[in-house]
């Protein structure tokens, strides 16, 4: 017994079938991407074939319209086509008109971000528009009526531009061959610690990347230990790899920089009188290019950049 080989399903998509103008005046359809559309009930049919088109025509609107014929068939087409014309026109200027009601929202949310102003601002900015437009075009009132600028709106607006930029951030971090991080913690004003990490990094085509990645309030504890986390699920969410990293500034806080051994050096050389005077002689000894250590303050901001500085060109000496 022999078996018969299955029979290819055929692929309708991959016919190329076209549609014919004739088609239009005989069965009252139209061509809408690449389909059939009934102009009599709006229905498409799928299979760009005159049967199908036919045996819809013949099964829907036959016994109604068969009678048409002549220039009183051509009258009616042009109708029904007209007719379609102005409601796809109307639906996509609604559609059109929609999508720039948005786009102002959005712009106008991300200067009220950018301005660090009150998202209420956001209806104000509206009453201006309803203002301006009334004098100068009254005519376009309805559209200006569409743009959403509620404090709910605009704050909804804000979080999804900071979505869309950190989603960019990401898709940039996994080209990251290489990068660094900035960390700066600080309190506001409502005593709330507020810890900003911005990251640079660079791809294989040496693009640099500079942004900030996260800012997360610190409502307990600001020890070492709790921005170290901070860190460690920053670099998590945007899947970084600590071999990558190769360079930490910070802004200079015990909590930021840990043990500082460059702070226990400087006081070891300049807390006792016979430590200083020799490690002054030994530098005139060995011409060294400058005569002295400065001394560290806890004032960071007073001498901290000149200490480290300092120390780096005598580290040799040290």
């Amino acid at each position: 017994m022999s078996l018969s080989k299955p029979q290819k399903k055929r692929k309708v998509d991959l016919e190329c079938r076209a549609f014919k103008a004739e088609w239009s005046e005989n069965y009252f359809v139209t061509e809408l991407d690449g389909k059939a559309l009934c102009l009599l009930c709006s229905d498409t049919i799928a299979v760009l074939k005159e049967y199908n088109i036919r045996r819809h025509y013949q099964t829907k609107h036959s016994a109604q319209y068969s009678q048409l014929t002549g220039k009183e068939r051509s009258q009616k087409l042009e109708t029904l086509k007209r007719s379609i014309s102005l409601q796809r026109s109307f639906f996509t200027k609604m559609k059109n008109e929609n999508k720039a009601a948005s786009k102002v929202s959005l712009r106008v949310a991300h200067l009220l971000a950018k301005e660090g102003k009150p998202f209420t601002d956001g209806e104000l900015i509206k009453s201006c528009l309803i203002v301006a437009v009334e004098e100068m075009c009254p005519e376009k009132m309805d559209l200006f009526n569409n743009i959403s600028l509620s404090a709910r709106t605009v704050a909804r607006r804000v979080e999804d531009i900071g979505s869309n930029i950190t989603n960019q951030l990401i898709n940039k971090a996994n080209d990251f061959e290489w990068f660094s991080l900035a960390l700066d913690e600080s309190t506001d004003i409502t005593d709330t610690a507020q810890l900003l990490l911005f990251i640079r990094g660079v791809n294989a085509d040496f693009e640099v990347t500079e942004e900030l990645a996260s800012m997360n309030s610190l409502r307990g504890t600001t020890t070492g230990e709790d921005i170290f986390k901070e860190v460690e699920e920053m670099l998590t969410k945007y899947n970084l790899k600590w071999n990558q990293l190769k360079c930490v500034t910070t802004d200079g806080g015990k909590n930021m920089s840990g043990t500082e051994p460059v702070v226990s050096t400087v006081n070891f050389i300049r807390s006792r009188g016979l430590n200083h005077r020799q490690f002054r002689d030994f530098l005139s000894e060995v011409e060294a290019e400058y005569p002295d250590l400065p001394y560290h303050t806890a004032v960071r901001w007073l001498s901290s950049g000149k200490v480290l500085l300092r120390f780096f060109e005598l580290r040799a000496e040290i």
